[in-house]
């Protein structure tokens, strides 16, 4: 199994951050079950803000050192592996993680990097799966610490598979980091894009036609709009939709049923199938695939999804594939 979109702060499973807790004196809940009410949801919140709300005001405690970083970037490699994931991707803000959303640095960014890339080598002597790491630039800071980011995959390009955009997509559009990732484009990096979420169908144009993405993270928006699917479609970009996420977030409305994954694969899209925030959503990829068949996916397809993620896959890691 392939899963291009799974954020690193929500990729470990509750009971082992529950060890991890009492570990490092993270101030949490150290018992199981308090874990999971607080950083779980119960019901659908509806909206990306409510859904992202654990974020503000919980998992950034978790990052208190180094060594913290490196155990919470193992305990997430360890639970892709005990689900069978042969290559997966994960995604971090080195700035969330840093503490500056917080307004406490703990740890410097280029340190969050550097120990989550030793930490993704050390797993590899441990676990088979292969995982590449991808930076994320968020929305909602200074348009500075968006090249900062840039500045660190330049940095560590032979070890990042890619950079992308996430966050507050309403309130902070695409076309605002143009100049950010023009930057990433012309060394070469890979992009992906957070659009079509929580905002409307041109911000996915805006990000393959002005930001150089060549995925998409969710881009749902673009099954209302029949020019924008179009060019999508036409230009071979890669969605990575999140079933259980995209219904969570408000992105799907009505019922988890309305989700568009199936209408975009027979209008010609190339679809993915991955798990945003797993640890919130306490749902795994093989949550999401079972989603994907209640949405109508066969056997077949869900094979020509694998093979998409596959061939759409950032990292040189998924090299030698048999």
């Amino acid at each position: 199994m392939i899963d291009l979109h799974r954020h690193l702060e929500a990729a470990p499973r509750i009971d082992d951050l529950s060890h991890f807790v009492i570990k490092h004196n993270i101030d949490l809940p150290r018992d199981t079950d308090s874990l999971r009410r607080a950083l779980t949801f119960e019901g659908r919140p509806g909206d990306l803000a409510s859904f992202l709300e654990p974020f503000t005001r919980y998992i950034h405690r978790c990052f208190t050192s180094v060594e913290s970083v490196r155990d919470f970037t193992l305990l997430a490699i360890k639970r892709m592996n005990e689900e069978g994931i042969s290559y997966g991707e994960l995604r971090l803000s080195p700035f969330y993680m840093s503490g500056v959303y917080s307004g406490s640095i703990r740890v410097p960014a280029d340190d969050i990097v550097k120990t989550v890339l030793d930490a993704r080598d050390e797993a590899a002597a441990i676990w088979p799966l292969r995982v590449g790491i991808i930076l994320i630039v968020g929305r909602e800071l200074d348009l500075s610490f968006a090249h900062r980011v840039v500045d660190l995959a330049l940095k560590y390009q032979s070890h990042v598979c890619g950079v992308d955009l996430a966050g507050d997509e309403s309130n902070y559009p695409p076309e605002l980091f143009v100049d950010v990732f023009a930057r990433a484009r012309e060394a070469g990096i890979p992009i992906t894009i957070h659009a079509g979420e929580a905002g409307p169908p041109e911000h996915v144009r805006t990000a393959v036609e002005k930001l150089g993405a060549t995925r998409i993270g969710h881009g749902l928006a673009i099954a209302n709009d029949p020019e924008v699917l179009a060019m999508v479609r036409d230009k071979g970009v890669v969605l990575e939709t999140c079933p259980t996420s995209n219904w969570l977030t408000g992105a799907v409305q009505g019922s988890p049923l309305n989700h568009p994954l199936m209408t975009l694969h027979r209008a010609g899209v190339k679809v993915t199938v991955n798990t945003d925030d797993p640890m919130l959503q306490d749902t795994w990829l093989a949550d999401d695939i079972a989603a994907a068949r209640e949405l109508g996916a066969t056997e077949r397809d869900l094979a020509v999804f694998e093979e998409t993620a596959f061939k759409a896959a950032f990292s040189s890691h998924n090299q030698g594939r048999e």
